[in-house]
């Protein structure tokens, strides 16, 4: 029953094996009952066809008939094809709410696909649940290729009154700050000021950072579409603190000395020890680097910055000889991030690795 509807999309997969050509296949639509049909698509196929997915638009006089019907049809001598197969026919009314972008294309094996999903871009949403599904069609001409299907579930709320403030550091405005809420981020402007408007209502935690600041975070904040919410937020320092201060008392002031604090060689962060020692024997190795194969030390820090140093101790082994090693340095995907100048490993002796 399409009454009320103008349009359908119409989306179906198919794979014409062809023997010789010569016929037409298409889609037709009927409203009276099958007394007339009317051609929505065909063609006249000169080989093999897919395997693909079809999309194509229903809009002709049969679409807004409560006894509309549609079929796929063979036009031609049958002996000149040996298969046509149909499957996952869908017929949608209403205005499209989702889109993805690219919709077709070939992506290489060990190769990756970023796919676009924009929601609501072409008309306005109720606020509610709505799902959809992606299927990865698979055109690979093997038995038992199968497609994939990603659920997605999209929670639409009334647009918030919008979230705006100013950021400052000792009371003066601090620029280049990121502020993130939920999925959405900006930065602040020259005057330290920051201004989301497009955004749904509902609560949030807010996260402000800047290099060379501690990260703060304001939880639970509420965005509602009767108004605006401000929110300042005064920042603070992160850095090494000052060494071997004192303060001495003079008239009418206090006299402050301290000794600048280290920065482990001029990076402009505080020098770091990080110590793996479990008292086990470490075999420090890898397989095929970037792949699945691994062994060795795997020890996570949060930190960032420049590695200085190693220092490490050789166990005496008779049977060891004595050729020249590197440390080979792997991020948490086992990518490659560089190595350790040569050295020999002491046996029986500690050993600094630049």
């Amino acid at each position: 029953n399409t009454s009320g509807y103008t349009s359908a999309n119409l989306t179906f997969k198919h794979y014409v094996n062809d023997y010789s050509g010569g016929y037409t296949i298409g889609v037709s639509t009927t409203s009276d009952g099958g007394t007339t049909w009317n051609t929505v698509w065909s063609t006249i196929p000169t080989g093999n066809i897919g395997p693909e997915t079809f999309a194509v638009t229903v809009d002709n006089a049969d679409m807004g008939s409560d006894q509309f019907q549609l079929c796929w049809f063979f036009d031609g001598i049958s002996f000149d094809i040996n298969y046509w197969y149909v499957d996952d026919i869908y017929l949608g009314v209403g205005s499209a709410w989702i889109s993805v972008s690219p919709v077709a294309g070939s992506v290489g094996q060990g190769n990756t696909q970023t796919v676009t999903v924009t929601c609501d871009s072409d008309t306005r949403l109720d606020p509610g649940v709505y799902t959809a599904d992606i299927i990865v069609h698979n055109d690979a001409l093997l038995y038992g290729a199968s497609d994939i299907t990603v659920p997605l579930t999209f929670y639409i709320s009334d647009e918030a009154g919008g979230l705006q403030g100013t950021v400052t550091f000792e009371g003066e405005p601090v620029d280049s700050v990121l502020v993130k809420v939920g999925n959405f981020e900006t930065y602040t402007d020259e005057y330290g000021y920051y201004e989301f408007d497009s955004i749904a209502s509902g609560f949030y935690n807010i996260y402000f950072y800047k290099e060379g600041f501690q990260p703060h975070w304001v939880f639970d904040v509420y965005l509602d579409s009767h108004w605006i919410v401000l929110l300042d937020v005064e920042l603070i320092f992160e850095g090494p603190v000052p060494e071997e201060l004192s303060a001495t008392g003079i008239q009418e002031a206090i006299d402050l000395d301290w000794v600048k604090p280290q920065t482990g060689g001029g990076g402009g962060g505080t020098e770091v020890e990080y110590i793996l020692d479990d008292g086990s024997y470490e075999n420090g190795w890898c397989i095929n680097p970037g792949y699945s194969s691994w062994l060795g030390n795997q020890f996570s820090v949060t930190d960032g910055g420049e590695i200085i140093s190693f220092l490490i101790y050789g166990d005496v082994n008779a049977s060891a000889g004595s050729e020249t090693v590197t440390i080979d340095i792997f991020d948490s995907d086992h990518n490659y991030v560089g190595s350790s100048d040569p050295f020999v490993i002491p046996p029986g002796d500690w050993a600094t690795v630049p």
